[in-house]
């Protein structure tokens, strides 16, 4: 158990786990200690038998479903009420009225997960990827998040840091006690041990790069000349007049961009100011933010009218307006010519960056930096002669990885993890 200074953990809380109102059916979520009486009064039932739902007449105020989830089986750990009613603000507002007249007040953001990292049914990788899961616009991004939070990179985190704590006490032991009270081998096993993790570790970091494109999105930006047709194929993907479009050069003065889910792959689509000397002030100031927008991208699509006589092209190179030019590798956005072969061509650039991506992949930065810590100290172990320092070092890891997982101080943590929620979660 841990403590929490952001929430007061004996209140009862409720809120709408549901989306916003209107809507067909709202869920209000009830979490806290001892709810049976509260159960009582809401559906008129003494003895409720856990996971069933009960038809009620809620104190007149609509006719709903209320289901009982008895501690510790429940998503906080706590006793929990769930009342589904229909989604009217009209019934919302008067149900709230109702639980606070019964003692319950609002939740904060995260709350109801924040209960159930403290009452042990969730840690922070769970958490993280129930976040991403509400959050999720793709299937892929579903997929990694859903592995997040059912658990296998939990399972994964605590497996190695298991292991370093045995491995920590092995050595702690081969320094306090003598050489022939120990199983022979004691030290070599180990350091062979703390090897192997170390490139385990190592291994599973280098899936950053794959899941931070997943969770955040493939950065494309559409580079090139005034005039080559980027603000027309940028709308023509995107399937919106998000971007002017004019024959007259210098008309995209800044960027502007653009989510799209490509067969699974979110990808944020960047639409930038056409490159070329110029005296307006403010269309320079779009020219060089589209040359830092194009050093950052994760692919830059170079914007052509046509190709150029004896010029070999390099790069991602996209040629426009098909239609005029009679060039039939060329894409038009005016008769769809090629933009399917477009759209397969990006795909397959994404894949080919993200490689075969396992289902859980390192997605987020903090991660990422808390596993670089943990090789770090494993890469100092193995390069220590002293025992005592090198069981000091895999220490040191195995706190990493616990800082993954939320074996941290708690307040530390709490309102970068649990304020990306919403109230009913």
């Amino acid at each position: 158990m841990v403590c929490c200074a952001m929430f007061q953990n004996d209140d009862i809380i409720f809120a709408l786990s549901s989306g916003n109102p209107p809507a067909g059916v709202a869920v209000i979520r009830i979490s806290g200690a001892a709810l049976g009486e509260m159960f009582q009064k809401l559906a008129g039932i003494a003895k409720p038998k856990p996971r069933h739902m009960y038809f009620t007449n809620l104190k007149g105020i609509d006719e709903c479903l209320v289901a009982w989830f008895k501690a510790p089986a429940s998503f906080t750990g706590e006793d929990v009420i769930e009342i589904h009613s229909h989604g009217s603000i009209a019934v919302i507002d008067k149900i709230y009225e109702l639980l606070r007249g019964l003692g319950a007040r609002i939740a904060e953001r995260g709350e109801f997960a924040a209960r159930a990292f403290m009452n042990g049914k969730m840690d922070l990788q769970s958490i993280d990827g129930l976040g991403d899961l509400i959050n999720a616009k793709t299937e892929r991004q579903r997929i990694q998040a859903f592995a997040s939070y059912t658990g296998s990179g939990s399972r994964l985190y605590q497996t190695w840091r298991n292991e370093l704590v045995l491995i920590s006490a092995n050595l702690a032991a081969a320094t306090e006690f003598p050489a022939q009270e120990l199983p022979g081998g004691l030290v070599p096993d180990a350091m062979e041990k703390i090897k192997t993790l170390l490139e385990q570790i190592d291994s599973h970091l280098g899936t950053y790069a794959a899941g931070r494109i997943i969770k955040s999105g493939f950065r494309i930006v559409l580079g090139g000349l005034v005039n080559a047709g980027k603000s027309s194929l940028f709308n023509a993907l995107i399937g919106s007049d998000r971007a002017i479009v004019s024959s007259v050069p210098g008309t995209t003065r800044d960027w502007i961009s653009a989510q799209m889910d490509i067969e699974g792959y979110l990808v944020e689509l960047v639409d930038t100011a056409g490159l070329r000397e110029s005296d307006n002030e403010i269309e320079s100031i779009g020219i060089e933010k589209s040359k830092e927008l194009i050093e950052s991208a994760d692919l830059v699509i170079e914007v052509k009218r046509e190709k150029l006589k004896g010029k070999s092209d390099d790069g991602f190179i996209v040629y426009t307006h098909g239609d005029l030019t009679g060039d039939p590798d060329a894409v038009s956005v005016v008769t769809g010519q090629n933009m399917d072969k477009l759209i397969a061509r990006i795909k397959s650039e994404i894949e080919k960056r993200i490689g075969v991506a396992e289902p859980f992949c390192v997605s987020n930065e903090k991660t990422a930096e808390l596993l670089r810590q943990a090789t770090g100290y494993l890469s100092a172990a193995l390069a220590q002669t002293i025992p005592e320092l090198t069981a000091e070092n895999v220490r040191l890891a195995a706190n990493a990885l616990g800082k993954v997982l939320g074996v941290v101080d708690f307040d530390e943590i709490q309102s970068a993890i649990f304020g990306r929620l919403c109230m009913g979660k």
